[in-house]
């Protein structure tokens, strides 16, 4: 069984976060970014990585571009954590055809994150094989820690 097949199983078959770090990566950095796109993918993330908030850490939701229909908006994620003594800010980018994955992760970066909390497969697995998607992307090109729940 391939590596991403594991990591998908743990995903949707066992329904638990998976923490990926890439090779040779030191100590996680104290600061936490969150991918933010309004989905349940993303509020679901959000929820299990309020476990493994350290006190203090800042917290930042990085939203690339406007909100689907329907999405949640990143205010209402500001107020979740704050029910739960974890003071965050919000960034809204660009973004940027075919290169969101790339734009999260260097907005993440330069908000000191050392660990990417996002959502996993907000869009079918299929069409994210098809047509490439950013957790396609973060499980293959990640350079930093990344917990993703779906």
């Amino acid at each position: 069984m391939a590596d991403v097949d594991v990591l998908e199983a743990a995903i949707f078959s066992v329904r638990r976060p998976v923490l990926l770090v890439p090779p040779h990566h030191g100590a996680l950095g104290s600061g936490i970014a969150v991918a933010w796109n309004g989905s349940l993918e993303a509020a679901d993330a959000l929820e299990r990585a309020v476990d493994v908030h350290v006190t203090g850490a800042a917290v930042t939701l990085i939203q690339v571009g406007e909100l689907p229909a329907g999405g949640v908006p990143a205010q209402e994620a500001v107020n979740y954590l704050a029910w739960h003594g974890v003071v965050a800010s919000v960034k809204v980018v660009a973004d940027e055809p075919k290169a969101t994955a790339m734009v999260l992760m260097r907005e993440a970066k330069a908000s000191g994150a050392g660990l990417l909390v996002m959502g996993a497969y907000s869009h079918s697995r299929l069409r994210e094989m098809v047509f490439g998607g950013v957790t396609a992307h973060m499980i293959a090109k990640s350079v930093m820690p990344v917990l993703l729940a779906h």
